[in-house]
């Protein structure tokens, strides 16, 4: 078996949410934290009307080193 351990949905979405909070200070107030990591998760859970690929897109405001892992976590989980 070709079995290879995952960040749950809730690890990525806190992930993301720290990235998007120090790029994109503006949209993502701290007091806001906990809807926005809901939001984050319903995006990579297919629940919400926004794609992973706008959230990718969002998140190119993060560094590369950021993104890439960010990316990686998110294929894998998908």
């Amino acid at each position: 078996m070709n079995y290879k351990a995952v960040p749950s949905g809730l690890e990525s979405s806190l992930r993301i949410a720290d990235c998007l909070e120090q790029s994109a200070a503006v949209g993502y107030q701290p007091s806001e934290r906990a809807k926005a990591i809901q939001a984050i998760n319903d995006i990579l859970q297919g629940r919400s009307t926004r794609t992973v690929d706008e959230l990718l897109t969002e998140l190119e405001k993060c560094g590369e080193d950021q993104i890439a892992a960010v990316r990686r976590d998110i294929r894998d989980f998908q």
